[in-house]
């Protein structure tokens, strides 16, 4: 009963994560793309 709570919580960790660093990358992506526009 533990492994699987410990492994929902990792895998939780990992989802997480990726969808913190995605989440980053389109806003970096988008002031990117928006300072292009602006010039």
């Amino acid at each position: 009963m533990s492994f699987l709570k410990d492994s929902m919580f990792i895998i939780g960790t990992i989802i997480f994560v990726l969808y913190m660093m995605g989440l980053i990358y389109m806003i970096n992506w988008g002031h990117k793309s928006h300072n292009k526009n602006k010039e």
